[in-house]
């Protein structure tokens, strides 16, 4: 991958906690990272539900637990006060895709179940018809798309606020590279990320879903991210195939070798 995005300006809107690794691969593929974090993750305004949800998972309560992302990972952990193997015993545990998987297996679980397709809607078509109890520990206000699939297949389902999801600071000096145009391609990596950037900026001329603009490029991480860019009235010029952070650069890399000029 070494430097085939060499010279290309990218403009990177994740959490500033989250950009960094990202940041990191970008750079070695040759791009100049603009890191224009447009969300915080911050705590859930009370920890009550969450800590009563460990508490019954460690008590047999629920049949599976089911991680939608990285950061409900980092929530839920930082609340358990018990060894993991004790509170997940005999109960089935879910990841919405490899990286998730991964930061559960750090803190010491075993995921058994990954869908092949990295979204809430194929989590849900993976995990199947219910007939159980199932613990999601997710971000606050999130689309209610996998609840409702889940309910739909017999499941009962228990939703804990892990995290909160909030607006970044719009006094990012990046915020004024952006408004210039001095880069190539952004690149969004959730759908909170889309709705900071427009928060944040609103629709630049240059990113309007009627706007044909090759010198800038707007990138997503899958569907559900790209379909919110275009709710909101922003083009979509890539989507990646596998719906991860080396995905995406690696479907910028297929897109911008012969698309952007400079």
């Amino acid at each position: 991958m070494s430097g085939t995005l060499k010279g290309r300006t990218i403009v990177v809107t994740r959490s500033r906690k989250q950009a960094e690794t990202f940041a990191r691969a970008l750079e070695r593929a040759g791009a100049r990272v603009v890191a224009l974090p447009t969300i915080e993750t911050v705590d859930p305004e009370s920890w009550d539900e969450v800590d009563d949800s460990i508490r019954r998972l460690a008590e047999g309560a629920f049949d599976c637990v089911a991680f939608t992302s990285a950061n409900g990972v980092e929530g839920f952990f930082k609340r358990l006060r018990r060894l993991p193997s004790e509170v997940f015993r005999d109960v089935r545990v879910a990841a919405v895709g490899v990286a998730t998987a991964r930061a559960v297996e750090a803190a010491g679980v075993t995921v058994d179940l990954v869908p092949e397709s990295y979204t809430a809607g194929a989590l849900a078509t993976a995990l199947g018809d219910g007939g159980g109890s199932i613990l999601l520990p997710r971000a606050a206000d999130v689309p209610p798309e996998l609840v409702d699939i889940l309910t739909r297949g017999g499941w009962d389902v228990h939703e804990v606020a892990v995290y909160r999801t909030i607006p970044a600071s719009d006094e990012d000096p990046a915020v004024e590279t952006v408004r210039a145009g001095k880069y190539d391609a952004v690149m969004f990596t959730s759908a909170s990320t889309v709705k900071g950037f427009v928060g944040m900026l609103g629709i630049p001329a240059e990113l309007r879903a009627s706007a044909t603009s090759p010198e800038h490029l707007v990138a997503c991480i899958g569907p559900v991210t790209a379909e919110v860019c275009s709710d909101l009235g922003l083009r979509v010029d890539v989507v990646a195939d596998e719906h991860t952070s080396p995905g995406l650069i690696e479907a910028l890399i297929a897109r911008i070798g012969g698309t952007i000029e400079g």
